[in-house]
């Protein structure tokens, strides 16, 4: 892959916090907003429409107490005196609070929340799928969220509580016919090892672009072949349920014994 914007980072070689902000700000954000004309500002490569915008966020490690009697059991707890009130992440948790709780410090929240793009929720499951969720949106052709994104970066969004951060991103390619879904994640784990991973949902809509002449006709032609295979289906079940009173021989070929008979229990349903 070859770098894009002024980033000389690749998605795939993303291996740390500074290499993602470069990517995402170098490199994300400014093939998001090329060739934009000012009126759709969501344009990219000044072919693929991004839906709605982008959604991004991201899920914490749990910030345990090694002094909490709640956490015996497991290896966020301790008795050693000199790990008395100091902070555990806690990998088979994830964090609840917003940002600024788990260090006793609001700075952070409050820094994050003054850029207005975020929606909390400290349910998870709740209807914004997370703790932690928001949205970038634009009026302007990516000014703004390169402003945002440096402050992002600036008040530590990523942080070492970060376990994963994910993107995702709606596209539609009015030329090529094509919907696509674009899920991308950066993985944190607590050693400081980072892992970037992408999955892509692609949908071909040509065959039912109906502004094409032959597509039509192949509609047509499909509504008629569904229909035609309920008709028969519906033929089978009133022979079988109606007009024989219901009921109908089974024949085993491999007895001997004379045909039975069974009882179509209802209309829609042959045993």
């Amino acid at each position: 892959m070859t770098p894009q914007g002024s980033s000389s980072v690749v998605f795939s070689g993303i291996a740390s916090a500074s290499d993602f902000w470069d990517w995402f700000t170098s490199s994300f954000l400014s093939i998001m907003y090329s060739g934009s004309d000012g009126t759709e500002a969501y344009t990219l490569a000044s072919h693929t429409i991004i839906l709605g915008g982008f959604h991004i966020w991201q899920t914490r490690y749990a910030a345990l107490n090694f002094s909490d009697p709640e956490n015996k059991g497991s290896s966020c707890y301790s008795d050693t005196p000199l790990l008395q009130n100091k902070t555990c992440y806690s990998t088979k948790q994830e964090a609840k609070e917003n940002f600024g709780v788990s260090n006793g410090s609001d700075a952070s929240k409050a820094e994050l929340l003054s850029l207005e793009m975020f929606s909390y929720s400290t349910d998870n499951d709740s209807d914004i799928s997370g703790y932690q969720t928001f949205f970038l949106r634009s009026t302007t052709n990516g000014v703004d969220e390169l402003a945002k994104a440096a402050l992002m970066q600036q008040y530590g969004w990523i942080d070492r509580q970060t376990k994963q951060v994910a993107i995702i991103l709606s596209l539609y390619n009015p030329t090529l016919r094509v919907m696509s879904i674009v899920y991308l994640t950066i993985d944190f784990n607590l050693a400081g090892g980072v892992i970037p991973s992408s999955d892509v949902l692609v949908l071909n809509l040509e065959p039912y672009d109906f502004y094409v002449k032959k597509n039509i006709v192949r509609g047509i032609l499909e509504a008629i072949f569904v229909g035609h295979v309920v008709y028969f289906a519906m033929i089978e079940i009133w022979d079988v349920c109606v007009l024989s009173g219901g009921n109908y021989r089974v024949v085993s070929v491999a007895s001997s014994s004379l045909p039975h008979t069974r009882q179509c229990l209802t209309s829609a349903a042959i045993v």
